[in-house]
C-alpha cells in the first residue's frame, strides 16, 4: 500500500510541476514587477528579490495545473503570501530575540550558556552541511555555490552558468531537497 500511495504522489507531484521554458516565459513577463510590489510591501530589496526567487520556485513545483492566464493572479497571490510569511517569522525572531536578552539581563540561565559547547555543537552542525554538500552531483553543488555563497540571483546563476533560468530552479530545487533528505538522516 505504501508504495502504490507514494506512486501516486509522485505522478501527482510531477503533475503539478511547470516546464522550465514556460517558468522561464512566466519570469521574464513578471518577475519585475512582482519584485516592485514586494520592495514597496516589505521596504527590503534583498528581502523582495529573495521573495521573487522563492514564487518561481514554487511556480516551477507547483504551477502546472494554473492556466496560462492567471498566471500573474497566481505568482502575485504565492509572493504576497510569502512576503506576509516573512513578516511573520521577522516578528517571531524579534520576540524571541527580546525574550532571550530579557533573560540574559535578568540573570536567568547565564550558567547553561557554555559558549565552548556551543562552538563545538556549531562545528558539527557546519561539518554535516558540508559533507552533505560534497555528496551533490557537481553541477548541483555548483548552484548551491552561487547561490549562497555568492549570493547570486537565480537568473544570474542561469547567465553565468549558460543553462536557461527552469534549469537552475530545478538544480536548486533538487540541491535543497537531497540536502533535507542526507540532514535528517545524519541527525
Amino acid at each position: 500500500m505504501g508504495r502504490a500511495t507514494d506512486q501516486l504522489n509522485d505522478e501527482k507531484s510531477e503533475s503539478d510541476r511547470l516546464d522550465g521554458a514556460a517558468a522561464e516565459q512566466a519570469f521574464v513577463a513578471h518577475a519585475v514587477e512582482i519584485e516592485r510590489f514586494l520592495v514597496g510591501m516589505l521596504k527590503d530589496p534583498a528581502l523582495a528579490a529573495d521573495i521573487v526567487q522563492t514564487t518561481f520556485v514554487r511556480l516551477i513545483e507547483k504551477g502546472g495545473g494554473v492556466v496560462d492566464r492567471t498566471r500573474r493572479a497566481w505568482l502575485f497571490k504565492v509572493a504576497y503570501n510569502e512576503a506576509m510569511l516573512s513578516i511573520r517569522r521577522g516578528k517571531v525572531a524579534r520576540r524571541a530575540n527580546e525574550k532571550l536578552a530579557w533573560q540574559v539581563r535578568s540573570g536567568e540561565n547565564v550558567r547553561s550558556l557554555d559558549s565552548s559547547l556551543q562552538e563545538v555543537l556549531h562545528a558539527e552542525d557546519v561539518e554535516k552541511v558540508r559533507a552533505a554538500l560534497d555528496d551533490l552531483s557537481p553541477e548541483l553543488r555548483m548552484v548551491v555555490h552561487l547561490r549562497i555563497y555568492e549570493g547570486l540571483k537565480f537568473a544570474d546563476i542561469a547567465q553565468r552558468l549558460e543553462v536557461p533560468l527552469g534549469t537552475v530552479l530545478t538544480r536548486m530545487r533538487n540541491s535543497l531537497a537531497k540536502l533535507r533528505l542526507k540532514l535528517n538522516e545524519i541527525e
